[in-house]
């Protein structure tokens, strides 16, 4: 028994339905989150530490990359570039976003928009301000994020 299906959620089309999980602090980047979306899944992003982390990745590439703080880029530049790599190479992107990390909460969903992600997974507490953030970022309550709590 073949384990293809459709899986639909809002503009996202996967040929198995499978959703890899946001896991913290240098577990869920680009690398893997592509791989699953590659195969046909759909991969998730972590937004913990990536203006860390992606300014590390970033310099090992021999890219320039401007500090806001030492040895940290903007939240916004970082989850931006994290989320649009993913889905430059697997296609897809989601991003997950920790409610109780509230210092960087509206910067990861902006840059997590800006990046292109077809889906934002947001827990660890309400994510009460979620839809109000993807309207003030996207300027439309009729935005095509999938939100999920």
């Amino acid at each position: 028994m073949p384990l293809e299906k459709n899986f639909n959620l809002n503009n996202i089309k996967n040929r198995y339905p499978i959703w890899q999980g946001g896991m913290g602090i240098g577990v869920s980047l680009t690398e893997l989150a592509s791989a699953v979306g590659i195969e046909g899944g759909i991969g998730t992003v972590s937004s913990v530490s990536l203006d860390q982390l992606v300014r590390n990745r970033l310099l090992a590439e021999g890219e320039k990359v401007e500090d806001v703080a030492p040895c940290r880029m903007g939240v916004v530049e970082a989850v931006e570039r994290e989320t649009s790599d993913t889905k430059q190479k697997a296609g897809v992107a989601a991003v997950n976003i920790m409610v109780a990390l509230p210092s960087t909460y509206e910067q990861s969903v902006e840059g997590a928009i800006r990046g292109g992600a077809d889906a934002i997974v947001s827990g660890a507490g309400p994510p009460f301000a979620l839809p109000g953030i993807a309207e003030k970022v996207t300027g439309t309550k009729d935005y095509e994020i999938n939100l999920i709590p």
